[in-house]
């Protein structure tokens, strides 16, 4: 109440310095309760004026709280600032300039402009009222950056927290803000002291200029950043540390955002190169993790090309062996004596990247790769026999997870490979503890690769894999074991899959009507479901009257949900997306099987009706999902007589229409994609039936 608030303020105005510290840790517990009567501009001003009138406290944990209420206010009440910003500009950049004051005090002055540029950028994002205190004040902010950027502390790490980190915070929240305008200020600054004497002013330079990498919306900026190459290549040999460690961070950020500086160049790729690859397997655990993020980032550029036969050759072809050789002794090093192993998740991180992006020209040294990371494998399981040290089964997964990508990446050439993959995967599981998710996982990967050849391993390890699948309360192993059924089904296909059919359906739907199973992973089995119905056709028919069953009444209870309830209705739009997914995938399964189309599309439609039909907040997703069911149902006809006598009523109507008509003027183009698909579909079956 408004008694309290003031009594509270009250409290802060005492003489009495044990008071004023309980009310004002009491206001900055309480601000975000108080959002009604924050609307009361007396309120307002009593609260603000109070709480900068005792950050002047003598005490510095008051000072410190009072400044804490000061970001609070600026999370929640961003709207009521208007009256007040330049007083609280005043109090917080006072604190931040007075070398008298605290660190503590700095930081939350530090954290009050965090705040407020945060919500100006989501402002900006949303397209909404924005008052643009960042960018009205911008000079004055960014030298407040950088006079804490250059207070460094010569061994702090990037999970520190002091002025310095928080002044780059800042810098970084200001130009994901502003954008543009920062530039040149930022530069500027850059010029004066990357070549300075002093360590402090070469690391805040390079850090100043890796916050505003993303800044910039003038493609042009790239050219800025190629024109530095030299600069924070030669940085990474810094005699300081820490110049050093930032200058990795700059340069892996570049390969992350401007990856054609080293991969359509080659001389700088060359540069780069020979500048990392030493420093992976060097003494610096700091930096080798830094040479690795680098690999990883620049590696990720590829992820997208590996289609239609994959790439002739890349930027990494010509070092590709070397930097393996380079990862894998780093992944064979100690693990650093904190035991947290660090270097070599980072290492196996990169090496994963890397192998998703290797070239057609490098496909021996990918090949060779197999027996190498097989053997790590074993090792490590005997590492961790003896020491039972959770850092090394973690490592093990990472491994599991490099033969999964090995297997993604040679395809049914790793199936010269399955049988030693297999013998490893056999010790990984029969550990006291085992890194059972990615062992999974490769599983599926395997399959995947060589297709039917994995039947012979099926039998073997469908029992582990139903086991996991049930496992309901540990929900990511749950995820990938249901992911794998879906991937036996599309690999071994009707003939392979039959022996395992009936125990797999029996987990399946045995989850999906199970109370105790949470609602959100019945949507994986679903989805799983899917998977079966369409590549095991005939084989999965006589399953589908539960399975429909099943989907029906969850659609139905569905309907029952609070709209108003966000959590309920988000998994409301998810659940009726994968039924109208799952709808789809039963009828291309069962195309050539007589009588299953009219049998099961009537309600299919009338469960897509009732999607296109929901009411504003049905998901653009979820709409999308229904026209496409639509569009299915009236595909599958076109060539099934029978079938389209039945079903033409169905889908011929004003329901359908406006459903059809709807999806055409919406503002999203994958439903106006959907409807124009439904919309053709369905005249090609009136077409074909008018002959």
């Amino acid at each position: 109440s408004e008694l309290v608030i003031k009594a509270i303020c009250a409290g802060m105005s005492s003489q009495d310095n044990d008071v004023i510290f309980a009310a004002t840790r009491a206001l900055a517990n309480s601000l975000e309760f108080v959002g009604d009567h924050m609307a009361n501009q007396e309120i307002q001003r009593f609260i603000v004026t109070t709480v900068c009138d005792t950050i002047g406290n003598s005490a510095a944990e008051i000072r410190e709280n009072a400044m804490r209420c000061l970001v609070k206010i600026a999370d929640l009440y961003y709207s009521l600032l208007p009256g007040f910003i330049e007083r609280l500009f005043a109090v917080t950049s006072g604190a931040i300039n007075n070398n008298a004051e605290t660190e503590a005090v700095k930081l939350q002055a530090l954290l009050f402009w965090i705040a407020l540029g945060e919500n100006e950028k989501e402002l900006i994002e949303n397209d909404e009222q924005c008052n643009n205190y960042t960018s009205s004040g911008l000079q004055m902010l960014v030298d407040m950056c950088f006079h804490c950027m250059l207070q460094q502390s010569p061994y702090q790490t990037e999970e520190d927290w002091n002025i310095s980190t928080a002044g780059s915070k800042l810098l970084l929240t200001i130009a994901e803000t502003v954008r543009d305008p920062i530039i040149t200020i930022v530069m500027q600054f850059v010029e004066r002291n990357i070549n300075a004497e002093a360590w402090q002013q070469r690391e805040a330079a390079l850090m100043a200029f890796g916050c505003i990498l993303g800044a910039p919306s003038d493609e042009n900026f790239a050219n800025t950043v190629a024109q530095g190459v030299s600069v924070y290549l030669d940085g990474l040999s810094d005699s300081n540390e820490l110049v050093a460690d930032t200058a990795g961070w700059v340069t892996a950020t570049v390969c992350e955002m401007y990856p054609r500086i080293f991969n359509a160049v080659e001389v700088n790729c060359a540069s780069l190169i020979n500048k990392i690859g030493p420093m992976i397997n060097g003494n610096s655990a700091g930096m080798s993790i830094r040479a690795c993020n680098i690999v990883h980032n620049l590696a990720l550029s590829y992820e997208d090309e590996d289609e239609d036969g994959g790439m002739a050759t890349n930027c990494f072809s010509p070092y590709y062996k070397a930097i393996c050789d380079a990862l894998i002794g780093r992944i064979d090093r100690p693990a650093d004596p904190s035991g947290s192993g660090k270097e070599q998740k980072v290492a196996i991180e990169a090496l994963n990247a890397l192998i998703d992006a290797a070239a057609n020209d490098i496909s021996n040294v990918v090949s060779d790769l197999v027996p190498t990371i097989i053997e790590r494998v074993n090792y490590f399981v005997g590492q961790f026999n003896q020491s039972r040290d959770d850092n090394i089964l973690t490592i093990e997964g990472l491994l599991c997870g490099t033969l999964s990508a090995l297997c993604k990446k040679m395809t049914r050439h790793i199936g010269n490979h399955s049988e030693a993959i297999m013998a490893t995967l056999n010790l990984v599981f029969s550990q006291q503890a085992s890194p059972l998710e990615e062992g999974i996982m490769l599983l599926g990967s395997l399959a995947n690769a060589i297709g039917t050849d994995f039947g012979k391993y099926a039998p073997m390890v469908i029992g582990l894999v139903l086991k996991s699948a049930s496992n309901y309360e540990e929900e990511d192993l749950c995820d990938a074991a249901v992911g794998v059924i879906g991937d036996l089904a599309s690999s071994l296909g009707r003939e392979g899959f039959e022996p395992i059919l009936d125990q797999v359906v029996t987990t399946v739907f045995g989850a999906l009507v199970d109370p105790e199973v949470d609602r959100d992973q019945k949507i994986t089995f679903l989805g799983c479901s899917g998977d079966m119905a369409l590549h095991l056709g005939p084989s999965f028919s006589r399953y589908l009257p539960s399975l429909m069953n099943i989907a029906q009444t969850s659609f139905s209870e569905s309907l029952k949900l609070d709209r108003e309830n966000d959590y309920d209705l988000d998994y409301m739009m998810d659940l009726w997306d994968h039924l109208c997914q799952l709808c789809g995938l039963i009828l291309q399964g069962q195309r050539d099987v007589d009588g299953a189309v009219v049998q099961y599309a009537p309600n299919m439609l009338t469960l897509a009706d009732q999607v296109c039909r929901g009411s504003a907040g049905t998901s653009p997703e979820t709409f999308a999902a229904a026209l496409g069911l639509i569009g299915d149902v009236a595909n599958v006809c076109l060539d099934k007589p029978d079938a389209a006598k039945v079903l033409g009523p169905h889908l011929v109507n004003d329901s359908i229409s406006l459903c059809v008509s709807k999806g055409a003027e919406s503002k999203k183009e994958d439903v106006r994609r959907q409807a124009t698909w439904a919309n053709k579909q369905i005249k090609a079956l009136v077409g074909r039936q008018g002959n």
